[in-house]
């Protein structure tokens, strides 16, 4: 049974941590200095503070008026709470979205439904009726609760084996969930009219084995299939842990991702979802980020499900919290903490989703915390909204914090050296992650140019300019500008 939507949403998920040894951290390629504030306007890099939470990530999601929705829940209050994001970065008042309940997932899903959210859950509420079991069932905006549905999308209502799930839908809007529980992971395609959904839920057995961690995602851009990603841990053979992701719709075996094994640091008393994200165009492809099998979590892997090898991330070396999901024109953002430096990284991929582009850095309000957590919006927005859950440096409680970033130009000049003993032309290359940026704005020696569909421009210094380094800036719409030199010799 499928449910209509207008517009679609790519799973958004946030890694399993690790924890935190001392050593050397790479620092990232860009550095913005931005402090933290609590006006309802952040700007980029600023955060605002939303309120306590159960120790775990916030839930995003970005709709077409581009403006980002956070769902978190409250601490000891058995609510979740939403908080608006405009395109701008004015966050809004937060507000509870659900009463009466004893108890709900700290960590529920947020897909399309139209041009607001589903919020899909587990939570029990009432001593009878289906409520009461612990079912994952949805609910949609709605004033001044929000609306729970009929629906369910779980036969096994054991409420602490839906805790830790994750949902998607597909182009049909069609929707499928997935958590840890009975022999290893449960999943169903496709919601049931009743509440508990009607039928067993379909599985995949862990045999002497733990799975956790779970994560979901359809290839909207691609095959269309759904893939569901977990943890496998504590194996009677060792060789089997490690993170796994399986094509639901083609029922193959689960892969293990390459390089993944025991990383027992990873494992937390509340676990993330493993990072997983389909792009949004140029084929799809269903993509997991994850820690390289070595002592201590030395870096993260990228991998697209099914490829032979593994990339590196950069800069990710003893990351914490990393999240993942899906950017404009088929990019990917990645998001992660830096306990060392007390900072949120961000950076996002090239459109083949097999570079880097430059690292943000921002500084966090929090306490330096092993659990700090994070969540990232979706969607086609030059913008990112970041959710930010750790503890308050003023109140040492689990607090959730959201702020915007952007991804940065990078700029290069060719040559970079030159004399005054004639004219030159310096030709000006402006990238996003190898990408070419047209129409971006390169500012030198008081000029103003644009770059070309290549992400080039020319400039001419005449001869017996005078000697010294000139900088050029380069800058365009939802970017960090970058910059590079010149330099003039007699």
């Amino acid at each position: 049974m499928s449910r209509p939507s207008l517009s679609r949403r790519l799973a958004t998920a946030a890694a399993t941590g690790c924890l935190m040894f001392a050593g050397t951290v790479a620092g990232p390629a860009a550095v913005s200095q931005a402090g933290t504030h609590r006006s309802s306007a952040p700007g980029l890099g600023h955060w605002t503070e939303l309120g306590l939470s159960q120790s775990a990530p916030p839930e995003l999601w970005l709709g077409p008026d581009h403006r980002g929705w956070v769902v978190w829940a409250a601490a000891t209050t058995h609510q979740y709470r939403l908080a608006m994001v405009s395109a701008t970065g004015k966050v809004g008042k937060p507000s509870t979205i659900t009463k009466g309940w004893s108890g709900v997932i700290a960590q529920p899903t947020l897909v399309s439904n139209g041009k607001s959210p589903l919020l899909i859950f587990s939570g029990q509420k009432g001593s009878s009726g289906g409520l009461s079991a612990g079912c994952a069932v949805g609910a949609t905006p709605a004033s001044p609760q929000w609306h729970v549905q009929s629906w369910s999308l779980s036969n096994n209502c054991v409420f602490s084996n839906v805790g830790f799930g994750d949902a998607a839908e597909n182009k049909s809007g069609q929707l499928a969930a997935g958590w840890f529980g009975g022999p290893g992971v449960e999943y169903r395609i496709g919601i049931s009219p009743t509440i508990p959904a009607t039928g067993k839920d379909s599985g995949i057995t862990l045999t002497l084995s733990h799975g956790d961690a779970v994560a979901m995602a359809n290839n909207t851009a691609g095959n269309g299939h759904y893939y569901l990603a977990f943890y496998r841990f504590f194996s009677k053979n060792a060789a089997k842990d490690g993170v796994y992701v399986k094509d639901l719709t083609a029922n193959g075996a689960p892969l293990k991702a390459p390089l993944t094994g025991t990383v027992m640091s990873t494992y937390q008393i509340r676990p993330q979802r493993v990072p997983m994200a389909s792009p949004n165009a140029h084929g799809g492809g269903v993509y997991l980020a994850y820690c390289k099998n070595k002592a201590n979590c030395p870096t993260y892997l990228l991998w697209k499900a099914g490829a032979k090898k593994a990339i590196t991330v950069p800069h990710t070396k003893l990351a914490l919290g990393l999240a993942m999901s899906d950017g404009p024109d088929g990019r990917l953002w990645l998001a992660w903490y830096n306990e060392q430096q007390n900072r949120v990284i961000v950076m996002r991929t090239n459109k083949a989703d097999n570079r880097f582009g430059p690292a943000r850095s921002v500084p966090v309000p929090c306490d330096q915390d092993g659990n700090t957590h994070l969540a990232l919006t979706s969607g086609n927005s030059g913008r990112l909204d970041v959710g930010l859950e750790c503890l308050s440096a003023k109140q040492t409680k689990p607090t959730v914090f959201v702020t915007q970033s952007e991804a940065s130009l990078s700029i290069s000049a060719k040559p970079g050296k030159i004399t005054n003993t004639h004219s030159n032309k310096v030709t000006f290359t402006v990238n996003d992650a190898g990408d070419p940026v047209a129409g971006a704005k390169v500012k030198i020696a008081g000029k103003t140019l644009t770059t070309s569909k290549k992400g080039t421009v020319s400039f001419t210094f005449a001869k017996g300019a005078k000697p010294g380094t000139y900088t050029a800036t380069a800058s365009a719409t939802d970017y960090f500008s970058g910059t590079t030199t010149v330099k003039i010799s007699s």
